[in-house]
């Protein structure tokens, strides 16, 4: 929505912080929110892996047992061995990009299935056995980081009962409202109704058809 000065953009994780573009878009008062939603996996900014125990506490993993798969922490699960883009980044600068952009993480509570979509690497395995998960420990592992990024504009919204479905997810109540707690909704809505690959055809109709139903939203 280049008029109100605002791009909300639903696609894979890696584009929020090797995306060259944010900068000079910001410069020209567009300002870009990046939507992660149940990510099969996640690119950790240090060598540090954490992992739930039978109590529910998170606690770190050991360098001994993360040394059961050497390659852990290669791009694009850490920042070891850089390829393509960011392989013209430092570290410091992707740290500094992910921790500073405006980013929406998204978790599915019910995402807890080992499907065939789901990445099964033992680089994956090392974050959790499940999407939910995998995105509850990387949260713990980002916040470790924000003490020495007081700019971190994240956003953490966990959608009850919901799991790997992007049309449940899209139209759920909290999500919707959050975006349009932001001034992002409008936009969203173009992007659902212009854009194939955001979504498919049915589930585009079934998100606008959702919307329409939320009394919250009546007066857009």
């Amino acid at each position: 929505d280049y008029e109100k000065g605002n791009i909300c953009r639903l696609n894979d994780f890696h584009p929020a912080w090797i995306n060259w573009m944010s900068k000079s878009l910001e410069q020209q008062g567009i300002s870009i929110r990046y939507v992660v939603a149940n990510s099969s996996s996640y690119p950790y900014l240090d060598q540090t892996r954490f992992h739930f125990n039978s109590a529910g506490e998170i606690l770190i993993t050991s360098q001994e047992e993360l040394m059961n798969c050497p390659s852990y922490n290669k791009y694009k699960y850490g920042l070891n061995e850089l390829y393509g883009y960011a392989e013209t980044l430092s570290p410091q600068i992707v740290r500094t990009r992910l921790l500073t952009r405006q980013i929406i993480f998204v978790l599915g509570t019910a995402d807890t299935n080992r499907d065939w979509g789901l990445d099964k690497s033992c680089e994956a395995d090392v974050q959790g056995k499940i999407r939910y998960e995998r995105g509850l420990l990387y949260k713990h592992h980002l916040r470790t980081f924000v003490k020495s990024s007081p700019k971190s504009q994240h956003i953490w919204l966990e959608i009850p009962e919901v799991g790997h479905e992007a049309a449940a997810i899209f139209t759920h109540p909290r999500f919707i409202i959050e975006l349009k707690a932001l001034e992002f909704l409008k936009t969203y809505l173009f992007h659902v109704v212009k854009s194939a690959r955001l979504i498919s055809k049915v589930s585009r109709i079934q998100i606008l058809q959702q919307i329409g139903n939320f009394e919250s939203l009546k007066n857009l």
